[in-house]
């Protein structure tokens, strides 16, 4: 008992020098070799209660044998016997005594032990657990570095877009207006950042030559009145929309426009394309907006589909009498930019 004594507080004492899982499963080990050593003393107390048994059997026997004795010499070497095997069965009783008291003892001190290690164990696990976040941690702090670099590479854009936004804007303020003072005549072209392209932002022609001005870095108007911006191509709105000038509706309709829209009705719609209606067909071309692109230009190019003729200038499709083909022979809106300009 007392080698189990030293054994188990040696164990013990190893116990809380332990700090890993190494240790940890070292003390285990100790731990389990205890167990061991108690189950053995166990089987050892029960192996001596049947050792008693048989000797209480032998004493009997012998108090027999001794009733039975005369000579009292055997008699005197029986009792001895006798004594000794009851000092044996004496020594073996506390023997057991010790033994039961020392197995609770040691019991305890077991469970002391298994308790202990796992505290231990939870201990090594809230370890892991923290150092897995310790590594989150850092790499959420590499991730927030790596963003704040990246800001100051976005507010450098920001800044060059702003730029090009007041840039843009400063264009759009000395366009405002454009179309009125064409209108009027009162147009002041040393104002003006020349060259300058005068167009309407539809599909083909006319966002190409958006294209081009942007690339030789020119200046460009799109002349678009009520409603036409829903026509305009899907390329210009994203990116030549800051040269989108707006004209009301009373400005197209006014005296100088309309003056202007008659006397080009009178070479552009010829006999029996005078309906009563012509102007209302003329007017889904958006003609009047093309009055504005060319009435002060140095020069017109035009893309266009050409009349043939005894075709409808309309669609140039329907047959009409070839005399009601105007001599300019462009179709569509665009054929009436061209009159305007002609005129």
């Amino acid at each position: 008992r007392g080698t189990l004594e030293a054994q188990l507080a040696e164990a013990q004492a190893k116990v809380a020098e332990m700090e890993d899982s190494s240790l940890v499963e070292e003390a285990e080990k100790r731990a389990a070799s205890l167990q061991a050593t108690l189950d053995e003393t166990q089987q050892r107390a029960s192996e001596l209660e049947a050792s008693r048994g048989t000797l209480e059997a032998q004493l009997g026997e012998a108090t027999a044998k001794l009733a039975d004795m005369q000579d009292s010499s055997v008699v005197e070497e029986a009792e001895k016997r006798a004594a000794s095997m009851q000092a044996t069965l004496d020594e073996t009783q506390q023997r057991v005594l010790e033994l039961e008291t020392s197995r609770g003892t040691l019991e305890a001190q077991l469970a002391e032990a298994k308790e202990k290690v796992a505290e231990m164990q939870d201990h090594s696990a809230a370890e892991e657990a923290a150092a897995c976040l310790q590594a989150k941690l850092e790499e959420t702090l590499e991730r927030v570095l790596e963003l704040e670099a990246s800001r100051g590479g976005l507010e450098a854009q920001l800044g060059e877009a702003q730029q090009k936004v007041a840039e843009l804007q400063a264009q759009g303020q000395l366009q405002h207006g454009l179309a009125d003072k064409i209108v009027f005549g009162n147009l002041d072209r040393s104002c003006l950042d020349l060259p300058m392209l005068l167009s309407g932002a539809c599909d083909g022609a006319d966002e190409t030559f958006g294209d081009m001005a942007l690339e030789h870095h020119h200046q460009f108007v799109h002349f678009l009145g009520p409603g036409d911006e829903q026509w305009a191509s899907t390329k210009a709105k994203a990116e030549q929309r800051h040269g989108f000038e707006h004209i009301k509706q009373e400005l197209l309709e006014g005296t100088e426009v309309s003056k202007a829209f008659d006397k080009a009705g009178e070479s552009r719609v010829l006999g029996n394309q005078r309906t009563h209606d012509w102007e209302a067909r003329v007017a889904e071309m958006a003609a009047r907006r093309n009055f504005l692109q060319v009435r002060c230009a140095d020069a017109v190019y035009v893309v266009g589909w050409r009349l043939e003729k005894g075709k409808d200038q309309f669609s140039g499709k329907r047959d009409i009498d070839p005399r009601s083909v105007p001599l300019l022979d462009v179709g569509g809106g665009t054929g009436w930019a061209c009159q305007w300009y002609v005129d």
